[in-house]
């Protein structure tokens, strides 16, 4: 069974000024969290995130600064490749380069209102660990944008699964008809994380009814409780207080 969406891109473009968002010494540029064992190292060209934890990581979010002050943060999750047996998490002492151009935003270079800006500084905004605990200052708010996301897709796949486990044919029914519902309004617009946690479970749950759907006449539905059966392994995100 192939599934799809192997990794979900989430982007947020601010107006702010990167003055007040810098955190560590100003000259740097790149920052990581070496407080919580993972650091950025390489250059703006090829920054590379140095996993020196005990623990696998499952997403980062980076805040790009350029020389007029814009900030763009990007953030990458591997929850889809974890679903899908594929994990492409940093593990354990391991490293990943993070393309700064490698995304529909952002990059070298952006695009201001005086002209071109160059990139000046990259820094790790957050970062989510396998047992689900996530760190970083967040200021794109990443934190309940994906428990949001998490949460749409767990709950659509838990309906699944109780209806299953009652094998009531009209239940059955009633589910597939309310899937398809749903399908019918996904869109593949990407979901900015600087929108409502509300919307964004909207948007995800509707994206999954759609991949259920697809998955049921594609390949049965064996195959489509078999796919909502795999969100189980996703972590509960949690921050120390």
């Amino acid at each position: 069974m192939k599934l799809f969406g192997v990794v979900w891109i989430l982007l947020l473009v601010s107006a702010t000024a990167a003055s007040g968002q810098n955190r560590g010494n100003p000259m740097r540029q790149l920052i990581g969290l070496d407080g919580n064992g993972v650091l950025l190292t390489g250059d703006l060209k090829a920054p590379v995130i140095q996993n020196h934890t005990k623990r696998k990581i499952l997403g980062y979010t980076l805040s790009m600064v350029y020389a007029n002050g814009q900030l763009i943060n990007r953030t990458s999750l591997l929850l889809l490749t974890l679903r899908n047996g594929q994990s492409k998490a940093i593990p354990p002492g391991g490293e990943r380069r993070a393309d700064p151009n490698d995304g529909s935003s952002g990059g070298l270079e952006v695009m201001g209102p005086s002209g071109p800006s160059t990139l000046t500084r990259i820094s790790l905004d957050s970062v989510i660990f396998d047992d689900g605990e996530f760190v970083g200052p967040d200021i794109a708010g990443a934190f309940e944008n994906v428990s949001a996301r998490i949460a749409a897709e767990t709950d659509l796949h838990q309906r699944v699964i109780k209806v299953y486990g009652r094998n009531n044919p009209t239940e059955k029914d009633q589910l597939w008809a309310d899937l398809e519902r749903l399908a019918k309004r996904s869109t593949a617009d990407p979901v900015p994380v600087n929108i409502a946690a509300k919307t964004v479970y909207r948007h995800i749950r509707r994206a999954r009814a759609e991949e259920l759907v697809r998955i049921r006449q594609g390949s049965g539905e064996a195959a489509a409780r078999a796919l909502a059966n795999q969100s189980a392994i996703y972590p509960t995100l949690w921050r120390q207080k």
